[in-house]
């Protein structure tokens, strides 16, 4: 008895259908990304500033009963002046400082120090460096102009610098008020993310991968952004004390040192020996004293609060947070610790999972 074959129950025409349905999607995902491309990392930095400030909107709707606009609207405000109001004083220190240098150099000419006696004395590079130091000393135009590419490079990497510092802040300015929108509907964005992570990872891991990237998020502000403002605070706190005419502007390069991850001994280091130079000894021991502390608060700092309410390992964050930087700028502090810290629990569970699990071997 020959045995009827079953029947395919996707034919040609479902097959089709279904394509078509595929591609007209894709199409219109590509669509609506290639419209919302020019805004997406404004879009993207105002879901981190919303999730960064939201604590604070809630605890000022509890504790002043404000609704939601209110709330938001104050945390706009109140949050752009703390954005503009340091950058106006460190421009204005900045703007002084270099009208001081320019005055200076008007009046008395660029003075070159006189060779020290132990730069020959270096193996391998001192009488190179002995030879360039004379140069420069007897006839700096001509020097300058032997070097004219390098110091071009340099001044274009400054400029590109300067100008890429004053757009990520202006994306910020920009996000932050944008947040503030978002915050004023944060019910519905909370509803719509919680439906979003949902249909994508299931119900019961919404709730885990949404607390996770919002405690993430928290702890880099904390642990990177918040670290660095202590420790600009801190050091600023000293460049003032010590009346320095520049303090308003190494403030704020020791404040762009921490966020960029990089030592901020690199500034204080040079300012103490200036101050030795300069002051009596017992207000440059007292300085490098509190110079030195503020400068290495970040080793303390750092490891507690990015730790603080993650079940993620420190070190993995710290690793994310310098990826993050490395691949993708300033908005990679933030992604890079929230993509590896989501690939763990996932890794993780999936190891639980499978522990859980009989292997099915024993009995047989």
């Amino acid at each position: 008895m020959r045995v009827p074959e079953a029947k395919n129950p996707l034919t040609a025409h479902a097959f089709v259908d279904v394509a078509l349905r595929l591609a007209l999607i894709a199409a219109l995902a590509y669509a609506c990304f290639r419209i919302m491309s020019p805004f997406l990392m404004v879009l993207l930095w105002t879901i981190l500033m919303a999730v960064m400030v939201n604590p604070l909107h809630v605890w000022l709707r509890q504790r002043t009963g404000m609704n939601n606009a209110v709330s938001a609207v104050i945390i706009g405000v109140a949050g752009s002046l703390l954005i503009l109001l340091p950058i106006v004083l460190a421009t204005d220190s900045v703007i002084r400082s270099a009208a001081q240098i320019v005055a200076y150099i008007n009046e008395y000419g660029v003075p070159i120090p006189a060779r020290p006696i132990w730069l020959e004395r270096i193996p391998m590079i001192g009488a190179r460096l002995s030879e360039r130091w004379d140069a420069i000393a007897n006839d700096l135009p001509a020097a300058l102009q032997q070097y004219r590419e390098q110091i071009r490079d340099g001044a274009n990497w400054l400029g590109g610098f300067a100008a890429g510092l004053a757009g990520g802040l202006l994306t910020g300015l920009v996000s932050l008020l944008l947040a503030s929108v978002l915050l004023a509907y944060g019910d519905e964005a909370q509803r719509f993310a919680a439906a979003v992570t949902a249909r994508v990872a299931g119900n019961r891991r919404a709730k885990l991968f949404i607390a996770l990237i919002t405690s993430t998020i928290r702890a880099v502000v904390q642990g990177v952004i918040g670290v660095a403002f202590i420790q600009a605070v801190l050091v600023g706190i000293g460049f003032f004390g010590v009346g320095l005419a520049s303090a308003g502007a190494l403030s704020l390069l020791a404040l762009i040192f921490g966020i960029l991850q990089i030592p901020v001994a690199l500034i204080t280091l040079p300012t103490i020996v200036y101050i030795f130079m300069h002051e009596p000894t017992s207000t440059a021991v007292i300085f490098a004293v509190w110079t030195g502390i503020a400068g290495a608060s970040d080793n303390v700092l750092r490891p507690l609060m990015l730790a603080r309410g993650l079940d993620v390992p420190m070190p993995l964050i710290l690793i994310g947070v310098l990826g993050g930087l490395l691949v993708d700028g300033m908005i990679g502090l933030f992604t890079g610790p929230v993509v590896l810290s989501v690939g763990y629990v996932l890794f993780a569970e999936w190891l639980r999972e499978t522990e859980a699990e009989p292997d099915g071997t024993e009995g047989s």
